[in-house]
This record gives structure tokens, C-alpha cells and sequence, in this order.
């Protein structure tokens, strides 16, 4: 079966949605800060190496009008989901803490 190369791009869409949305999904679950953030920063790695191994094939490809085409909002999107996880993970672990000091932990 072969999925082909566009499904590192839907691949590279879910992860970063998990990245997203585990710390909050941890934090609500109270099952601590750990577990959420490390399953957060694993799916946004993942979803970047997506994005390069993407790219990598538009190369060897020889698609150079799809890398000039796409490559700048790649790289765009890339740096929003990096510092919108960071921003999320810090949340994260703020709402951890104080929910620790109240409970006397």
C-alpha cells in the first residue's frame, strides 16, 4: 500500500494539533504536567521532521516551483507552532503549580 508523500503533511496537520492540545488535556485530566508536555513537544518534533522530510522530497523530486511556492508559509507555520506549544506548555505548567501550592503539595 502506498500512501505517497502528501500524508507527511496531514501527518505534520495532526501532530501539531496534538502538541497543542495535550497539556490542556493533561492539566483537566489531573494527571500532571509531565505527561502532557512530553507527549506535547514529542508530536511537535514529529511534526516538523514531517515538514522536512516533505521537503526533502519536493527536492529530490526536482519541484523547485513547490518549494518556492509553499516553503516560506512552512516555514511561518513552523515557527508559530513552536512558540504557540512553547506558550501552551508554559500555561501548562503555571496552572500545575498553582494548583499544587493550593492543594498544599
Amino acid at each position: 500500500m502506498n500512501f505517497g508523500y502528501g500524508f507527511l503533511n496531514l501527518g505534520s496537520l495532526l501532530l501539531g494539533l496534538v502538541a497543542l492540545t495535550a497539556p490542556a488535556a493533561a492539566i483537566f485530566r489531573d494527571r500532571g504536567y509531565a505527561s502532557g508536555s512530553s507527549v506535547s513537544f514529542a508530536a511537535c518534533s514529529l511534526s516538523l521532521l514531517f515538514q522536512l522530510l516533505y521537503g526533502a522530497h519536493l527536492v529530490k523530486i526536482s519541484d523547485y516551483s513547490a518549494i518556492d511556492d509553499t516553503w516560506v508559509f512552512v516555514g511561518t507555520m513552523a515557527v508559530i507552532l513552536f512558540v504557540c506549544v512553547l506558550a501552551v506548555n508554559a500555561v501548562a505548567w503555571t496552572t500545575y503549580s498553582l494548583r499544587r501550592r493550593k492543594n498544599g503539595e
